[in-house]
C-alpha cells in the first residue's frame, strides 16, 4: 500500500508535509484500498471532536449536517453574534471571491443529476476546503475559536473519507493532482461562509440520490 505521513489525528509520524501533500496522500491511500471501511482511529478522544458519530459511508449526509452546525457555531463566535456579520448573502456577494461551489456542470441539480459526477465534484471541492482549514490552523482570535476550527477541519476530513468510498478513486485522483488553493490570501470568514453554503447544497443533492 502507498504510505504517507500526515499531521491529523488519523495518522502519526515525525514528518508533517504541507496540506496539499496530506490531502493527496489521503487520496492515494483510498485509491489503493478502495471500498475498505475507514473507521476512526482507535483511542481518538480529542475533546473538540469526541462527539463525531462513528459514521460509515452511508451516513455522509448526516455528517454534513453535523459539520454545518459546527461551522455556524464558529461563525457566531467570530461575529460576536452580530446579525449583520452572520449574513452570508452579503459576505459572499463580492464578485472576485471565486470560492468552491456547485454549478450546473457538476451534475448535482434535480434536472441533470449524475450521482458519480456529482459525488466526485463534491469530494474534490471539500478537499480544497480541507486544505485551507489546515493552512489557517491556529490563526483565529483565541484558543476557543482555534479549537472550533480544528474541530471543523477534522470533521471535514472524516466526511471526505466517507465520500471517497462512494466514488471512483482513480477518477478522483486524476482530477485532484496538481490542484492547490489559490485563495489563501482570503481570511477565514469567506471560506467558512462558502463552506457552510456548499455543504447545504451538497446535502440537497445527496438527498436526491
Amino acid at each position: 500500500m502507498t504510505s504517507f505521513t500526515c499531521c491529523s489525528p488519523f495518522c502519526t509520524g515525525a514528518f508533517c508535509p504541507g496540506p496539499v501533500a496530506s490531502s493527496l496522500g489521503l487520496l492515494l491511500v483510498v485509491a489503493t484500498a478502495f471500498h475498505t471501511p475507514l473507521p476512526l482511529t482507535e483511542g481518538f478522544t480529542n475533546d473538540a471532536t469526541s462527539n463525531i458519530p462513528q459514521s460509515t459511508a452511508g451516513k455522509a449526509g448526516e455528517h454534513m449536517i453535523h459539520i454545518t452546525k459546527k461551522i455556524f457555531e464558529l461563525r457566531e463566535k467570530m461575529c460576536d453574534y452580530n446579525a449583520k456579520c452572520l449574513n452570508r448573502t452579503a459576505a459572499l456577494a463580492a464578485p472576485d471571491l471565486n470560492l468552491p461551489k456547485l454549478t450546473e456542470k457538476d451534475k448535482c441539480s434535480p434536472t441533470a443529476l449524475n450521482k458519480e459526477i456529482c459525488l466526485m465534484r463534491i469530494t474534490i471541492e471539500l478537499l480544497e476546503f480541507q486544505i485551507y482549514l489546515e493552512y489557517i490552523q491556529n490563526k483565529f482570535r483565541n484558543d476557543e475559536e482555534n479549537a472550533r476550527a480544528k474541530d471543523v477541519q477534522i470533521s471535514l476530513q472524516v466526511e471526505t473519507e466517507l465520500l471517497m468510498q462512494k466514488v471512483s478513486a482513480s477518477s478522483l485522483l486524476t482530477l485532484y493532482i496538481g490542484r492547490e488553493t489559490e485563495r489563501k490570501h482570503l481570511g477565514p470568514a469567506p471560506w467558512l461562509n462558502s463552506l457552510e453554503v456548499f455543504l447545504e447544497h451538497s446535502l440537497r443533492a445527496m438527498h436526491m440520490m
